[in-house]
């Protein structure tokens, strides 16, 4: 059995792209679900569209676009707006979703389809504060035949087979390449930070191998800054290079870490530009010289592009300081990174938390 379970886990990168088509309109099997305690109410049909570049979700008036190529999908729903990156597992769609108005928690989802390709799984994890709980969600496609298992002949006395039950690892290892999502819990900014410093940051999603949850959400990292250059005069821009060093579970399981920023606000972050820059704020409106601390806030993007825009009431002659000196990075605390393994990363199960 344990060699069928080995074969199994190797097959699934080969999967077919059936195996990854969702594309279709489902029904909720409630009696095969298991809900508990999500904050809404499961959908009680969906319909999905779906190519290679993206997946759309409809369900009654509401629709949701996920991308998949790497990238962040922001929905708004009310007053609450979700921020979702997605990644393939094998066969498997992972989604990761983080709160950025509205109420604070984080939900992450696995997508797969069954056996027959007539059922969609989709389990969610839903984190907010010191809470969690866990749901399984079953749909049928609509106008599928449910699959039926029948019982197998009883099998003579002679030659019944005992299976041994299988062993959990004593080991679980996550993988050179996995990008985990970080919060970013203070304001960073080439006007604070210097080269030496040591900041903090925290997972937002879990990090899972063999279907074991192995550093929780609320892990904290630890991140070295490499550089940090304020924006000059003439107008250059600040940058600002991180190195991520380590990683300490809740119980104080620590590991050394190598890894590299691969985006942040889910742009891809180019490693030859060497760090993040300053982006120009936007001058809407006149105030007074007065202002220009708060006016000059911006956060820092990478190749210029990740950033919300300043505060509003500009002072007046901001664009003439902007002329002297550019604009430095600045993270706000909330905003999320990504960073990638570049090597991979062992725990004994006696470790875990």
């Amino acid at each position: 059995m344990r060699c069928a379970g080995l074969l199994f886990l190797f097959s699934l990168p080969l999967a077919g792209a059936d195996d990854r088509n969702f594309a279709g309109s489902w029904t909720l099997d409630a009696a095969r679900s298991e809900i508990r305690s999500l904050p809404y109410a499961p959908a009680p049909s969906l319909r999905i569209e779906q190519d290679a570049a993206k997946l759309q979700l409809i369900a009654g008036n509401t629709q949701q676009i996920y991308l998949l190529t790497g990238e962040t999908s922001k929905q708004t729903f009310g007053a609450t707006g979700l921020s979702t990156q997605t990644k393939w597992e094998g066969a498997a769609l992972v989604l990761n979703s983080l709160s950025t108005t509205g109420r604070q928690f984080s939900l992450n989802e696995r997508w797969r389809l069954g056996r027959d390709g007539n059922t969609l799984i989709i389990r969610k994890v839903y984190h907010a504060g010191v809470g969690e709980s866990e749901s399984t969600l079953v749909y049928q496609r609509e106008g599928a035949v449910k699959s039926t298992v029948v019982a197998p002949a009883a099998a003579p006395a002679a030659v019944a087979v005992v299976t041994a039950p299988r062993t959990a690892p004593e080991s679980l290892t996550i993988p050179s390449g996995t990008r985990v999502l970080l919060r970013v819990n203070q304001l960073i900014s080439t006007k604070i930070v210097k080269a030496g410093d040591r900041l903090y940051l925290e997972t937002a999603v879990p990090v899972t191998a063999e279907q074991r949850v192995v550093i929780p959400r609320g892990s904290q990292v630890t991140a070295l800054v490499k550089q940090a250059n304020r924006g000059g005069r003439g107008g250059t821009s600040g940058e600002l290079v991180l190195e991520f060093t380590s990683i300490i579970l809740a119980n104080g399981t620590q590991r050394d870490i190598q890894s590299h920023l691969s985006s942040a606000d889910g742009r891809p972050f180019d490693r030859g530009q060497g760090g993040m820059r300053g982006q120009r704020s936007k001058v809407e409106d006149a105030g007074t010289i007065g202002n220009t601390a708060s006016a000059g806030a911006s956060l820092g993007s990478l190749g210029g592009h990740m950033g919300t825009g300043a505060a509003a009431g500009a002072a007046a002659g901001l664009a003439g300081i902007f002329a002297k000196r550019g604009p430095d990075v600045e993270i706000a605390a909330g905003s999320m990174l990504e960073m990638s393994l570049d090597r991979d990363l062992q725990y004994n199960v006696r470790e875990l938390p």
